[in-house]
């Protein structure tokens, strides 16, 4: 089944991107440091304290986690102790592969959350993540909690409203059998499981679950991302056909030009890079220019440019259609637009935004004379 097929990673956040355990353990290790509690007796209760009936919303729910845990393991109770244990989701750090692999993936999908915790807790896994979403869901806005199938629905509601995907359009990504995968596949929703407990004895602070299998399995965030890249170059190479030549295959009659079998032409003159990029990688430009009898002042010909981000400041009118390709152009205090090989685009003067290629893109353009 294919990765780049999709346009929306939904994401379960705590487990999956957020390493919780190890928050809660480094939390346990700084308040009581004489402790010699076990890391995985603490764990194995705290997945036995968050079983029970009648939970309160997440994290909130760490303060009567502590209140019942902490007799069981001999721990100090005190509510100082209990309060500390909710407020560290603070500082509960990301998988080490967690930030670089979100930064990759969000320059083909559009990245939205799906977590149990609650609104405050989830702009402090954000910033910790580097803030790579389109959209942030948390429980308060849905009102349930995974494994509720009325969260899926809720969380599809959003991005179809946004972006006008469906169900068909989603990967959901997630490491807990319990709260996701299961649910996901009764539902008909494409998963990828990244198991962070991969070689591991059990379930950890995780709830167990029976083993759904998943359609796409990881062991971490950088071996999605690996396997989406992947894949495009696949699809990229098997769609274009091998050109001889060193330079674009130009004729003339008439004064007409003809640039044959434009989509795949190599040999293209090398333009550097944009003049303000933004990030990593920085794209590749390349083009042939045609100079036209009778439309001095307008340039035309035709553009590439390999994956990468980049500020859009032409400030003439331009009319291009995509060749090849795919990205997203966001105007300047507007909505994205996804856009690919065969849309024809007709930009006014003055628009700027950025632009954020995914595959390599090749365009025929016509840049107006500035009025």
């Amino acid at each position: 089944m294919s990765l780049t097929q999709f346009k929306v990673l939904t994401f379960d956040v705590v487990g999956t991107l957020i390493d919780f355990e190890r928050g809660m353990l480094d939390y346990l290790r700084q308040a009581v440091p004489g402790s010699d509690v076990s890391d995985s007796a603490f764990l194995a209760a705290y997945r036995e304290a968050r079983k029970r009936p009648g939970t309160l919303a997440y994290p909130d729910d760490l303060v009567p986690v502590w209140h019942l845990i902490a007799p069981q393991l001999g721990l100090p109770d005190t509510e100082a102790l209990a309060q500390g244990f909710r407020d560290s989701v603070a500082h509960w750090p990301a998988f080490p592969d967690s930030v670089a692999a979100l930064q990759r993936l969000k320059r083909r999908f559009r990245l939205v959350t799906m977590t149990n915790a609650q609104r405050w807790a989830l702009v402090h896994f954000s910033r910790t993540l580097g803030d790579p979403f389109d959209l942030l869901i948390s429980a308060d806005e849905a009102l349930c909690e995974k494994p509720d199938p009325r969260y899926f629905a809720y969380a599809r509601g959003c991005y179809q409203t946004l972006w006008g995907f469906g169900q068909g359009d989603n990967l959901h990504v997630a490491q807990s059998q319990y709260h996701d995968i299961g649910v996901s596949k009764r539902l008909g929703i494409t998963t990828c499981w990244i198991e962070r407990r991969h070689g591991q004895k059990d379930s950890g602070g995780t709830i167990e679950s029976a083993h759904t299998v998943p359609d796409h399995h990881f062991h971490g965030m950088t071996a999605l991302a690996d396997a989406v890249e992947a894949e495009a170059q696949r699809c990229a190479a098997a769609e274009a056909p091998e050109v001889s030549g060193q330079a674009p295959a130009v004729s003339r009659a008439g004064g007409i030009t003809v640039l044959r079998q434009s989509a795949q032409l190599g040999g293209l003159v090398d333009e550097g890079s944009p003049l303000r990029p933004i990030g990593e990688p920085v794209c590749a430009l390349s083009g042939h220019e045609v100079s036209l009898a009778g439309a001095e002042g307008h340039a035309t010909g035709l553009w590439a440019c390999t994956p990468g981000r980049f500020e859009r400041q032409l400030a003439q009118a331009e009319v291009m259609h995509i060749l090849a390709g795919r990205c997203t152009f966001t105007p300047t205090g507007g909505q994205p637009l996804d856009i690919r090989a065969g849309d024809t685009l007709f930009f006014p003067a003055h628009t700027t935004g950025v632009w954020d290629v995914q595959d390599t893109l090749r365009k025929v353009y016509v840049v107006m004379p500035q009025g």
